[in-house]
């Protein structure tokens, strides 16, 4: 019997682990997808509203906001600033010493709001004093 229980054991571990390995894949392709979709430079907002769809069920396995960051991106493209922000701040909370992150928000926020946008610049400048970021 003690045989049986460890094979059972075992079955329900690689049905769990056979079912984590799909959603990634889903996630994976999502992401894929909604990345190509939002990247075109003459995407229409349907497809750029059908790339940030994409992407936020993308994330249901991933502590990564790699697609965080193109959500926020599509947002800012469709004139959604506060959204972007929102979207942005999120990222921030998890990676405040990302330069990255801190470059888009003071480019979302150069028009609406000079004084973010450059405390921004600032902060992007002093993690990543070589720029790019």
């Amino acid at each position: 019997m003690p045989a049986a229980a460890a094979r059972i054991a075992l079955v329900l571990l690689a049905a769990a682990g056979l079912a984590v390995a799909a959603v990634w894949l889903r996630d994976t392709s999502r992401l894929d997808r909604g990345t190509a979709l939002g990247a075109s430079p003459s995407a229409t907002p349907a497809q750029r509203e059908e790339a940030i769809r994409l992407l936020r069920s993308a994330r249901a396995l991933s502590a990564d906001n790699t697609a965080l960051l193109v959500i926020a991106s599509q947002e800012a493209l469709l004139g959604r600033r506060r959204d972007a922000v929102r979207t942005l701040r999120t990222v921030l909370r998890d990676e405040p010493d990302n330069s990255v992150v801190w470059s888009a928000l003071a480019i979302v926020e150069a028009k609406a709001d000079p004084r973010v946008a450059a405390q921004a610049r600032r902060r992007a400048a002093e993690l990543n004093p070589f720029g790019s970021g």
